[in-house]
């Protein structure tokens, strides 16, 4: 993590990935950040805790996972984007997931609408956007 665009190292190396990440994302309350990756996790940091070590890991998909987003009138509500074909939704209070989408293919991007938090948007390698 980098204090500002002037930083030439890192303020500090979040670690638990395994392989590529591919998504960073910071939640609201600015002391904690989401991140996905090649490794097929979903890894989630507080930046308060003092370490660099995740406090959560939310482990379902079965292929790299390329992005995440947080719904932008529920903070507890993270949506996943998977090569396995799966978008899950996450209840981030019990770093499970609460439902799921599945369409053959990969899924490579979804994000909340950032003002309908109950709406978002995915793209697909087949279909496209939607």
């Amino acid at each position: 993590m980098f204090a500002n665009p002037e930083d030439r190292a890192p303020h500090c190396a979040l670690r638990g990935h395994m392989s590529n990440i591919f998504c960073t994302i910071f939640e609201k309350d600015n002391r904690h950040i989401i991140s996905c990756g090649n490794d097929r996790q979903i890894l989630r940091y507080d930046l308060g805790a003092g370490t660099s070590l995740p406090i959560a890991k939310l482990l379902r998909h079965k292929s790299a996972v390329y992005r995440v987003s947080i719904s932008s009138s529920d903070p507890n509500l993270v949506l996943s984007a998977s090569e396995d074909g799966f978008i899950y939704a996450w209840d981030l209070r019990t770093a499970n997931p609460q439902s799921a989408i599945y369409s053959r293919g990969e899924f490579t991007s979804v994000d909340f609408n950032p003002v309908d938090g109950n709406c978002f948007a995915t793209g697909h390698a087949k279909d496209g956007a939607r």
